[in-house]
């Protein structure tokens, strides 16, 4: 069966000494050049949205329909990001396809529930589950609300992604369920991918003063990756763990 392919990507930083604006400057610049699946039109340019925490409640800086690389608001967000000293940072920018709905608004990722913001690259073909407060029609968003509604009944993250993604495995077919996610006290990056593991990957960089989460590598090189099926947890004091998930 074919699946779903999104060609979108997908950053987090946690930062305690400031956001480099390297990152933000090159991760924008993925919206013309970024790695897309071979026989797919190059750019990354239906939508793109930042999310910033700089306490413990998420907040847009932007999302928009629009091409970052041409849009003059990616520019104001980036010297809003310069004044700020410490944070976690979701962004993610999108290729819009006919299963995951046109460019709009609420298409567009990153994705806010309450304290949670999310931010998906993959596809789950004929997801058609409608969890309450569904504001688009993209598959990304059903698969966090599915996902923050089990939060709430387990013991732990770790246990609502691992019966989220069990259900999924069990009931659908997926091309990636890559992600990163935060609730204003720890960034998690998933990765996990059916396949094209040289397109759905996910790596991540520490420096002393952040770390970055990445579908790919910017600014220069010390990027390690994620093995397929595995969940980092970056938290606040810069410190990375990597585990695979113990799936139900």
């Amino acid at each position: 069966m074919q699946v779903a392919v999104i060609l979108c990507r997908v950053l987090g930083v946690v930062a305690k000494e400031g956001f480099s604006q390297e990152y933000i400057a090159e991760f924008r610049n993925l919206a013309e050049i970024g790695k897309v699946r071979r026989g797919a039109e190059p750019g990354h340019k239906d939508g793109w949205g930042i999310v910033l925490y700089d306490g413990k409640t998420p907040k847009y800086l932007a999302r928009e329909p629009k091409n970052a690389s041409a849009d003059p608001i990616y520019l104001e967000v980036s010297e809003q990001l310069a004044k700020v000293k410490e944070g976690i940072l979701l962004a993610h920018l999108r290729k819009a396809t006919r299963n995951g709905g046109p460019p709009s608004v609420e298409n567009t990722h990153p994705f806010v529930i309450g304290r949670w913001a999310f931010a998906h690259n993959g596809g789950i073909r004929r997801f058609n589950i409608k969890p309450l407060g569904l504001q688009g029609i993209t598959d990304s968003e059903r698969f966090f609300r599915l996902l923050t509604n089990r939060i709430g009944k387990s013991a732990s993250f770790e246990d609502a992604l691992a019966w989220s993604v069990s259900f999924v495995r069990r009931s659908f077919d997926y091309s990636s369920l890559n992600f990163v996610l935060s609730d204003g006290n720890v960034l998690y990056a998933y990765r996990d991918c059916n396949g094209a593991e040289n397109y759905y990957t996910m790596l991540y960089k520490r420096s002393k003063k952040e770390v970055v989460v990445s579908q790919e590598p910017l600014a220069g090189g010390g990027w390690k990756s994620i093995p397929n099926r595995n969940l980092a947890v970056v938290r606040k004091d810069l410190s990375v763990q990597i585990q695979p998930l113990q799936l139900h």
